[in-house]
């Protein structure tokens, strides 16, 4: 059964609890010195913080100034770059985007 909104404030007050429900949803957290969530609000930035990779182990992305991403040449998405640790060691890793 879909119901019709009567006015435009309707809608707007609805928008409104949506924004703030994720902004709310998400934890607000100091960076870093523990195991982080896959997404955060950073205490001291504000920003949104999203880890881009759920590989198990110490991983890290390359310098603020090296570009990690490698576009392919074909219609399969570009790959993102990064190291990390595991049994084996460091190594080097490419993800999909």
């Amino acid at each position: 059964m879909k119901t019709k909104l009567k006015t435009p404030f309707t809608a707007l007050v609805l928008l409104l609890v949506a924004v703030m429900y994720q902004v709310v949803a998400q934890p607000v957290l100091p960076t870093g010195g523990k195991k982080m969530p896959d997404e955060w609000i950073d205490q001291d930035t504000h920003h949104r913080i999203l880890r881009l990779t759920r590989k198990p182990g110490n991983n890290a992305s390359f310098y603020f100034h090296n570009d990690p991403f490698i576009r392919e040449t074909r219609d399969e998405g570009d790959r993102m770059i990064f190291y990390g640790d595991d049994d084996r060691g460091r190594n080097v890793y490419a993800e999909r985007s």
